[in-house]
């Protein structure tokens, strides 16, 4: 380091004024206040681990033999002189985005963890490097097979229960891109206006949250466009025990050819339209007429039946009315705001909005996806290679989803990934291999959960060994 001149006349003056003997004696005392906290640091321990809990994630996943379903599905062939298989690549990212580490920088968290090493049965973890060519390397026929890994979970997860019908909530999110990336172009983006972006469609199972499917468009792709196609994607993705009862989306893909195509398929629907010049007329009619039914002091239902324009039929409507308060300058006036849902179902209009409304966990699980999974951080270089890394991240979703829905308590299982990770999978500890059990802090709640999510396993392993696996597999 220089020292200044000014640095040096300082020095100086310092000696001057503080003998040699007494900064001496000055600094024994401030050593005796820090005797206390002067601990000495030794790097020698093996067996430690920034994720004390990960063995329960590795016993899930070994349960449902998810290994199996990536070898099964994934063919992409193992690179020249590459210590690892593709298998073992596609895997250790998967536990990567569970445990937090979304970013490849952020996996070196798990190459530098002995701990997790001595859980998974491993020597070595590769690189960011790595996992970057591997990335890389992806074509459009891998994407097909990471497909194929979501659908063999979900039809794993089918198998261990009952048959039953399902929504599908439909939604689609901008995720802006920061770089050079393909097909990355500047359309609707209402945080970062005039960025490019690419907009994700993901599709929901109402109630449980599964992701059935998600895709990566360019950013001119939005609303209505390619719905069909994605669709029946959705639908081949689906178990056979898993029936499509209906939809549920927001106003971007209500049309006529979209309701058109459901009632073909004699299929359910409740979608929000935009309030377009015909049906704010609408709602001035019913104000005319006075034909909306009270359902509490701030809101009001009705309905009509009528075809809006172009559209070749009409279809039922439901309106509502709410009151709020806004603020205006420094005064507080009661005004009002409505919302339109084109719908096939015979329920009451109240009942349809309520209904309607259940969807807004979609919401909550694409900010799942984007907080917890970090599915808006698309980096890589093409459209291709950013879907099969969002895919990725799906998979991960869906297999902590499951195990969530499956083997954790109650008060538990409402928790999103970071506060999973956070308060279970990522608190330090120490593995003793020769005991095969794992040292944790003292934590009572912690040590409640854990015992319960254990004993839970343990019974759906019956239902795994029942339902799941062949016999002597």
């Amino acid at each position: 380091m220089i020292v200044t001149e000014e640095q040096k006349l300082t020095q100086v003056e310092l000696a001057e004024v503080f003998p040699s003997s007494e900064i001496e004696t000055n600094k024994k005392a401030l050593e005796r206040h820090l005797r206390d906290v002067d601990f000495q640091f030794r790097f020698d321990n093996r067996n430690t681990t920034a994720f004390g809990s990960f063995a329960l994630v590795e016993a899930f996943k070994r349960a449902v033999r998810f290994r199996e379903i990536i070898g099964e599905e994934f063919h992409k062939p193992k690179g020249t002189n590459s210590v690892y298989s593709s298998v073992d690549l596609l895997e250790f990212l998967v536990d990567a985005n569970i445990l937090g580490a979304s970013r490849f920088t952020h996996s070196e968290m798990l190459r530098r963890d002995p701990g997790y090493h001595k859980v998974r049965g491993i020597d070595r973890f590769p690189d960011e490097r790595t996992f970057r060519r591997m990335i890389y390397e992806l074509t459009p026929v891998h994407v097909q097979e990471l497909l194929g890994i979501n659908r063999r979970i979900l039809q794993a997860k089918s198998r261990t229960e009952e048959s039953r019908y399902v929504w599908l909530d439909i939604d689609d999110t901008t995720i802006t891109v920061f770089g050079k990336q393909s097909e990355g172009y500047v359309g609707y983006n209402p945080r970062y206006r005039g960025r490019p972006s690419y907009n994700s469609r993901v599709a929901f199972v109402g109630y449980s949250d599964e992701i059935v499917h998600q895709d990566l468009f360019s950013g001119y792709v939005r609303g209505t466009k390619g719905f069909e196609e994605y669709f029946i994607d959705c639908e081949h993705a689906l178990p056979h025990n898993w029936v499509i009862r209906g939809v549920r989306s927001d106003a971007g893909f209500s049309s006529d050819d979209t309701f058109s195509f459901l009632e073909d398929r004699e299929l359910l629907y409740a979608c929000k339209v935009k309030k377009t010049q015909r049906l704010q007329r609408c709602i001035e009619y019913l104000d005319r007429m006075n034909m909306w039914q009270r359902l509490d002091e701030d809101h009001h239902v009705a309905e009509l039946r009528i075809p809006l324009h172009s559209w070749e039929k009409d279809r039922r409507f439901v309106f509502i009315r709410q009151v709020y308060d806004r603020q205006t300058g420094q005064k507080i006036v009661r005004g009002l705001k409505h919302q339109v849902i084109c719908t096939n179902l015979e329920d009451s209009p109240e009942k349809v909005w309520h209904f309607y409304n259940q969807r807004c966990t979609v919401e909550n699980r694409i900010d799942e996806l984007k907080d917890g999974f970090a599915m808006d951080q698309q980096s890589q270089r093409t459209l291709a290679q950013n879907r099969a890394y969002a895919l990725i991240k799906v998979i991960a979703y869906n297999l902590l989803n499951w195990m969530k829905a499956t083997i954790m308590p109650e008060e538990v299982k409402t928790y999103r990934a970071k506060t999973l990770r956070r308060k279970i999978f990522c608190v330090p500890g120490n593995v003793v291999v020769s005991g095969r059990y794992i040292r944790l802090a003292a934590n009572r709640w912690l040590e409640s959960v854990v015992l319960r999510i254990k004993q839970k396993l343990d019974a759906f392993l019956y239902i795994i060994a029942a339902h799941l696996w062949p016999q002597g597999a």
